[in-house]
């Protein structure tokens, strides 16, 4: 009997060891997660100084807009190629509202990881919560070995003499 609740323990850390492995895959998981979120906020700060720089442009190309407009009086040539540069400062700006359209739809694939990863977290802790319940249930069958080890004690009324003590420990005539 007291090799079958050895057995039953074996198997118990054995299961528990398989929860620890599926512990750190998850784990594993996670960091990949964390890392695939690091790249996607770098290449949202490389969208975010591409369009610093387009405003910088815009700023620049405003203040030649108005450098024109000032010669318009008796410059209408000059007119028509300022408003070719205002065209391409709209073409400028609905790159830069793309870009920016894109990087909105890159912070809701990152909030989706985001969420998929505290998904993994709740699941990661529900395992270590059973993994708990099954360590208390261990505790449980420990006490078990105790109380059938003190069961299998030798009682002082049965054996008066060593040698009856030895047989009766080896246990061949119980």
């Amino acid at each position: 009997m007291r090799l079958a609740l050895m057995e039953q323990q074996v198997r118990l850390m054995e299961q528990q060891m398989g929860l620890m492995e599926q512990q750190v895959g998850l784990m594993e998981q996670q960091v990949g997660l964390m890392e695939k979120q690091v790249g996607l906020m770098e290449q949202q700060v490389g969208l975010m100084e591409q369009q610093v720089g387009l405003m910088e442009q815009q700023v620049g190309l405003m203040e030649q807009q108005v450098g024109l407009m000032e010669q318009q009086v008796g410059l209408m040539e000059q007119q028509v190629g300022l408003m070719e540069q205002q065209v391409g400062l709209m073409e400028q700006q609905v790159g830069l509202m793309e870009q920016q359209l894109g990087l909105m739809e890159q912070q809701v694939g990152l909030m989706e990881q985001q969420v998929g990863l505290m998904e993994q977290q709740v699941r990661l802790m529900e395992q270590q919560v059973g993994l708990m319940e099954q360590q208390v249930g261990l505790v449980g069958l420990m006490e078990q070995q105790v109380g059938l080890m003190e069961q299998q004690s030798v009682p002082r009324r049965e054996c008066n003499t060593f040698p009856e003590a030895i047989v009766h420990m080896s246990g061949k005539y119980d």
